[in-house]
Order: structure tokens, then sequence, then C-alpha cells
């Protein structure tokens, strides 16, 4: 009998959405050092919501040349919840295992919360964005440690979200669909550990998120600040 009362409970909170429309993104730190590296990574991320903010990412880093690199990254939380980014920019190895690297890119995303935060009334709401990101990344950490079984790194994505929030009756009772714009700077710092074989190793990365702007506008744009992802990394 308790096995079947957990199971539909299990699978509850593993396909919950959290009441969100943004989070810290676990983007790679891929520390690349010659040209043809590969960094691939695929990880689960979960907020400070715990089970409730679940979400799945991928993310692959390329070494062009010897010093120029680029990165493809998408986050999936649900349908109405996801993000997606490209990136370009340089690495530079300062030693045998020591590496420092910057981008910039553009990305893309949206969410959405449906339901009300008030209860006076019987009718459903929706708090939805849709907005752009412009970022720059900086990385330094160190590779191939321990005879190639630990990477390190730290990292830091900034720059500025920009878009629109349309609300309907999810703070108030509301005739019609209210706009706002968005347009916020961000900083999302980041630590990274990679841990197993020369190709294959576990992945941990754990990030929080700061956002610019005033409670009565950050309310319109709510986000989770925190970030834990777990996932495996395969290196070329």
């Amino acid at each position: 009998m308790r096995r079947h009362t957990l199971l539909p409970l299990l699978c509850l909170l593993l396909t919950a959405t959290s009441c969100n429309v943004y989070h810290q993104q676990a983007v790679d730190i891929p520390l690349l050092q010659e040209k043809g590296d590969l960094q691939a990574d695929i990880s689960a991320g979960m907020t400070e919501a715990m089970l409730f903010g679940l979400s799945a990412n991928a993310n692959v880093s390329y070494a062009v040349s010897q010093h120029i690199g680029v990165q493809a990254y998408g986050d999936f939380s649900s349908p109405d919840l996801y993000y997606m980014q490209g990136a370009a920019g340089g690495f530079f190895p300062m030693s045998k295992n020591f590496v420092m690297e910057a981008y910039a890119g553009m990305g893309i995303g949206q969410g959405k919360i449906n339901g009300k935060r008030y209860i006076d009334t019987q009718q459903q709401g929706y708090l939805h964005s849709t907005y752009n990101e412009a970022f720059v990344q900086w990385d330094a950490g160190f590779v191939a440690l321990a005879n190639s079984h630990l990477d390190v790194g730290l990292g830091v994505r900034a720059g500025e979200i920009f878009g629109q929030t349309s609300e309907y009756c999810y703070y108030a009772p509301t005739d019609n669909e209210i706009t706002y714009r968005e347009q916020h700077l961000f900083a999302e710092p980041q630590l990274m550990l990679r841990v197993g074989w020369e190709h294959f190793k576990f992945s941990f990365k754990f990030g929080g998120c700061l956002i610019d702007g005033e409670e009565e506008v950050t309310r319109h744009f709510p986000i989770h600040n925190l970030n834990f992802g777990l996932g495996i990394s395969y290196r070329l």
C-alpha cells in the first residue's frame, strides 16, 4: 500500500515546476587548452526550491583554433520555462594545467507561471516573461590535475536581461493583460568541479544569480537565486 502511495507522489515531485520565470544558468566552465579540444556536459540542476526547481541542461564547447573557442548551451525545465545561448571567445593556457578564458554571447528564453498569488477570486491567471540576454563570461581554473582525474574552475557570467512580462490576474484581479518592460543587470558566479577519468568525469556545479531592481520591479520577473548541478562530462 505504501509503495502505491509513494509512486504517484514521486512522479508529481519530479514533474512539478517552480514559481519562477528564471534561474541561475549552470553554463559550463570548459577550460579549453588547445585547438580541437571538445568539452561536453549533460547535467540536472536543482534550485533552492529543491525538487520543485529541477531542470536539465546541456553544454558543448569546442576550440576552433589555438586560442578561439565557441560554446552552445541549453536549459529546459518545462515547455514554459527554458533558456538557450551561444557564445564565442578566447582561451589562454597560462601553464600546463592553469587556463583563463573569456566569452561573449547572446541568449533567449521564456518563463511562464500559470495560476495566481491571491485568493479573492476563482479567476485563473498567469505571469509570462520572454527575454533576451547579452552577456560576457570569464573563467579560470585547473585541468587534468591528479593524473587527469580532476578539473576545478571558477566562472562569472554577467550582462543584461531585456524583454517583457505579461500579467493577467496573477497578483491582483485585472480586466485586461498588463505588460511590463524588463531590463535588469545580472551577475552569476559559479564553482565547477569535475572528477573521474581522462575523458569521462562526473561534474558538480554550484552557482548563484544576483539581479538588480527594486522589489516592485523584480516581482514581475521572479527568479531562483541558487542552483546546484550534477552531471556527466566528456572531453576529447
